[in-house]
């Protein structure tokens, strides 16, 4: 336990977050040990948590492994949270998108999902409201994140249409034929009613 480094000396980014899961029925000496862990952890300024579930030795993995990951990504800002964000923040949607995002990037090392989902929670709810800098920002941020040949369609229709609604027709009809043309290489045609009525 000694040996745990402190995460002031070893760490110069965000404290590590650790989920230590024991289980009822296993035998006190490993619930002991788990205990001293998370104090031990705790101790040194970890974000660490410490939950015992319904299980015994053998079965504490796949009874404790979704309590685990869930509570790993308990700070994490999915797009259920983005829009309780969104509907209670006093902020413009450019601030809210760069808050969300550097929370996400420096606490899980991940950037927010290019999808349409996400396009649609931060470019439509700034057009929405005619957030001229946020629009913009959006545009230009999404415009970079979308050049990758591999986009997602959803997410080119999506941005094609919001194109559309800007009325920029030249980047919609950019986004729109790559959203069918990325259907049609995955062989989802099918998908495609929508955005071809688009």
């Amino acid at each position: 336990m000694e040996q745990v480094p402190r995460f002031e000396v070893d760490y110069k980014t965000n404290v590590p977050s650790i989920r230590i899961i024991t289980a009822m029925d296993d035998t006190e000496a490993r619930k002991y040990f788990g205990r001293e862990l998370y104090e031990s952890f705790r101790e040194k300024h970890y974000d660490v948590k410490l939950k015992t579930v319904r299980a015994d030795h053998m079965s504490i993995i796949p009874a404790g492994i979704m309590d685990a990951l869930t509570g790993l990504y308990d700070k994490y800002y999915n797009i259920d949270s983005i829009y309780n964000i969104i509907e209670q923040a006093d902020a413009s949607l450019r601030d809210i998108f760069s808050n969300i995002s550097e929370s996400n990037k420096n606490r899980y090392n991940q950037s927010l999902p290019v999808s349409g989902s996400y396009i649609s929670a931060f470019l439509w709810t700034a057009i929405q409201r005619d957030e001229k800098e946020s629009v913009d920002k959006l545009c230009s941020y999404y415009k970079n994140a979308l050049m990758d040949e591999a986009s997602d369609p959803n997410a080119l229709g999506v941005m094609g249409n919001l194109m559309k609604k800007l009325g920029r027709w030249k980047e919609a009809d950019h986004y729109l034929g790559r959203c069918l043309a990325g259907y049609r290489k995955l062989k989802q045609e099918h998908e495609t009613l929508y955005w071809r009525r688009v």
